[in-house]
């Protein structure tokens, strides 16, 4: 059991990487591909088990990953396993029509300005406020704002 699957672009494994570290020195177990697929294995079924064994997807959003089927693919795998989702945002890609349908509505973690490092910090906050729903509540609410756009907050409440 994960706490936390990586879906990311490879092109952004640096984030990745980057993420998966700082989630780790919190106590926060994550799976991400390059690391913990199973040599030898069906990749696509170690995948969608990472995803059915996680408390979370972290989806890092970037032009990079809105043109991958393989992390629509891993979103679409999250939505029908009922696994909470959380965007992670670095750069101004805006959603495509595929993306959108799975995570419009749902809020994200705006990460685009520096220092990466702090916006990190929030997620490993955003996870550990949530706790591990496969243990608890599975319609747990998040209603903490993520996105702050000049002085004004926006805030969706999302049921997972």
């Amino acid at each position: 059991m994960y706490n936390v699957m990586v879906s990311y672009s490879h092109k952004d494994q640096q984030y990745a990487d980057m993420i998966v570290a700082i989630l780790e020195q919190n106590n926060i177990k994550c799976w991400i591909d390059h690391r913990d697929a199973t040599p030898g294995a069906n990749y696509a079924g170690s995948i969608v088990r990472a995803i059915k064994n996680a408390d979370f997807v972290v989806v890092i959003l970037s032009s990079n990953s809105i043109d991958s089927q393989q992390v629509l693919n891993e979103i679409n795998s999250a939505v029908n396993n009922e696994v909470i989702i959380i965007p992670f945002k670095i750069d101004e890609t805006e959603l495509n029509d595929n993306f959108e349908y799975y995570i419009g509505k749902t809020h994200w973690l705006d990460a685009i300005t520096p220092p990466i490092e702090e916006h990190i910090n929030r997620l490993v906050e955003t996870i550990k406020r949530q706790g591990t729903p496969k243990q608890g509540d599975a319609t747990q609410r998040l209603s903490t704002p993520l996105r702050q756009t000049g002085n004004k907050h926006e805030c969706r409440m999302v049921k997972f």
